[in-house]
């Protein structure tokens, strides 16, 4: 595992509040893709979700993730997997203004993290990476 990657994750963890595995539940669909941005929004517009929210996802070998949540519940429709309770951090709540820069929100998510705790080489290497990764 890269060393950026626990560095963000700590910057995380001290840095946005987690979800409660309480507040976690089944998603209507588990769409198992890499378009996680996109299939947030199309949760949003379906009535599925009432709310987009930019999240760190999975602890040290974490992504940059789209999640949704309805009356206080945040649900996973790219790969949330119930049983497994996965850790989510949310960065901030997604305003529907916003939906079409959905991934140059992500991508700005990125900069933004590896900015705050990797070098300028960490800073190049990640963006060469698809969607949330770090």
């Amino acid at each position: 595992m890269s060393d950026i990657r626990k560095r963000v994750n700590a910057f995380a963890v001290t840095h946005y509040p987690k979800v409660d595995s309480d507040k976690l539940i089944n998603a209507e669909f588990a769409l198992s893709n890499r378009a996680c941005h996109a299939n947030a929004v199309a949760a949003y517009r379906a009535g599925r979700g009432d709310k987009v929210w930019l999240a760190w996802a999975g602890g040290e070998r974490g992504v940059i993730h789209f999640i949704n949540s309805k009356g206080g519940k945040f649900f996973d429709e790219t790969w949330h997997d119930y049983d497994a309770k996965q850790s989510y951090r949310l960065i901030r709540e997604i305003k529907p203004c916003e939906f079409d820069d959905i991934y140059e929100i992500l991508e700005a998510a990125k900069v933004a993290l590896i900015s705050a705790v990797g070098t300028r080489w960490q800073r190049y290497r990640v963006m060469k990476k698809p969607h949330g990764l770090i």
